[in-house]
């Protein structure tokens, strides 16, 4: 392999040790030597983007090295990713962030920060990595978008069902029967079980092979999708929500006359939404300055509205959340987590909040009964949370350091069938995320690797097992 260079342009006091030479690209003895310094910060970004330098990198080169002081760096950073988006929303997006880049910087994190990787439905799993997308477990209605209704206990790779041209996926989401994948360039796709057009395609056709969303969003960048039991949301990069599916105890939104929806329709709430999450038949959604709204079902007080009837419009969670003025410092809400038929909220000092059935300690509260109100869940205060899951009948709760804390009915060899508090979970290696199925955990560790227990009767843990329960946490193969 060729040596290659890359010669800076010298200072005249320095001139004399010019021949200080970095590798960079092959040199030309028949050509001038290149003022790299010169180049457009466009090329630079490229550059540096080709290392996988992320935009809080490139800021802090700015901020800290003079090669690159003054530069723009930060702004170019910001302003080459909002080109990504589709040209009709370019406009719209750079008028709703006034111009400014630090305004740029703040909403492409928030677009970012909650893509998540891993998802369970009932007996199904969805899992991104780099450029790949793995399904496994049941199969019966198409869930796992590889083309068959068979159930598969080796992880499927259905990226190939993904057009290249429509990006790379980044978030992914899972439910009872029914799977949804959302890229890098806003599009939405789903495939499985569609009798209430939870695939939002207008029809009632199951389908098993991702088929991207169209109809209302045809011109709209999504970023992010989450799959309820019988129906589906969708966030805009505008902050708006869309859903489509099911609604008969109100987890539509649209009001109570609104049992079904066919594809995407607007969800009128007045507020600038950031986050997305879906129960079984309930919705959080969290507002641009942390906001709270909740509708669907509140049999077991999951709600968070003081009571346990069902709400068939989004309605704001209010003075729920006392506990978040801590100091004198405003504390909001930036996430949260919705199962069955309990909520968990989570803010931005990595403090957890939880609501709901509270069947056998779900909660976390060190109790079982239903609790209606939001409760800060106090046996974490010690900890900083800066991820929550919430299942069936179960809570997982991951640290900042990547450690991990459970509570609920426990799932096969965990120390206690029962915990009513936050119980460690030993692990080996810091986790980064995880999901729970109905009755099943699938851990991602920091290192990228995936481990699985529980029941396994639809080949849900990735392990073939002949249908026999997987009783410690095991690694999953990932193809190669």
């Amino acid at each position: 392999m060729p040596e290659v260079y890359l010669t800076t342009k010298q200072s005249p006091s320095t001139k004399a040790n010019s021949r200080s030479q970095v590798k960079g690209r092959p040199r030309c003895p028949s050509q001038k030597e290149v003022n790299w310094l010169g180049l457009p910060h466009e090329i630079w970004l490229e550059i540096l983007n080709g290392y996988s330098l992320s935009v809080a990198d490139l800021v802090h080169m700015e901020q800290t090295c003079s090669f690159f002081g003054g530069y723009g760096l930060t702004e170019e950073a910001a302003r080459l990713t909002m080109k990504r988006y589709r040209n009709p929303r370019f406009g719209q997006m750079c008028a709703r962030i006034n111009g400014s880049w630090k305004k740029r910087l703040h909403t492409i994190d928030q677009l970012s920060l909650h893509y998540t990787q891993l998802a369970s439905g009932s007996y199904q799993n969805v899992f991104s990595s780099g450029n790949r997308v793995f399904t496994w477990g049941a199969g019966r209605f198409g869930q796992l978008g590889n083309g068959g209704q068979d159930d598969c206990a080796t992880l499927s790779d259905i990226t190939d069902y993904i057009p290249p041209e429509m990006g790379r996926v980044v978030q992914v989401s899972a439910s009872s029967a029914h799977t949804a994948v959302l890229t890098n360039k806003g599009m939405t796709f789903m495939f499985g079980d569609s009798r209430y057009d939870q695939l939002g395609q207008g029809n009632y056709d199951a389908s098993v092979v991702p088929l991207l969303v169209r109809g209302n969003l045809s011109n709209i960048h999504c970023v992010q999708v989450a799959c309820g039991s019988s129906h589906t949301m969708i966030l805009s990069d505008m902050g708006q929500v869309y859903v489509t599916g099911k609604g008969d105890t109100g987890q539509l939104g649209l009001g109570r006359s609104v049992k079904y929806c066919h594809g995407p329709t607007l969800l009128p709430v007045e507020a600038d939404i950031k986050y997305i999450t879906a129960g079984i038949a309930h919705n959080v959604l969290i507002t641009n300055n942390g906001g709270v709204f909740t509708f669907g079902s509140g049999t077991g007080g999951q709600l968070g509205l003081g009571g346990t009837k069902d709400v068939y419009q989004p309605s704001m969670v209010v003075a729920n959340f006392q506990d978040c003025m801590r100091d004198g410092k405003h504390e909001v809400i930036t996430s949260a987590a919705a199962g069955v038929d309990h909520t968990l909220f989570l803010n931005n000092k990595g403090k957890v909040f939880s609501c709901g059935r509270n069947r056998d300690g779900t909660l976390g509260l060190g109790h079982t009964k239903i609790t209606v109100v939001p409760r800060m869940v106090e046996k974490l205060q010690n900890n900083t949370v800066d991820n929550v899951v919430a299942g069936v009948g179960m809570s997982i709760f991951i640290t900042e350091q990547g450690s991990a804390y459970w509570c609920g009915e426990g799932v096969e060899s965990l120390e206690k069938k029962i915990a009513l508090f936050p119980t460690e979970l030993h692990f080996p290696d810091k986790l980064k995320a995880a999901s729970i199925g109905d009755d099943h955990i699938i851990i991602l560790t920091r290192s990228g690797k995936l481990f699985s227990m529980g029941a396994n009767t639809r080949g849900q843990t990735g392990h073939s097992t002949n249908g026999l329960s997987v009783n410690n946490f095991t690694e999953i193969a990932l193809p190669i």
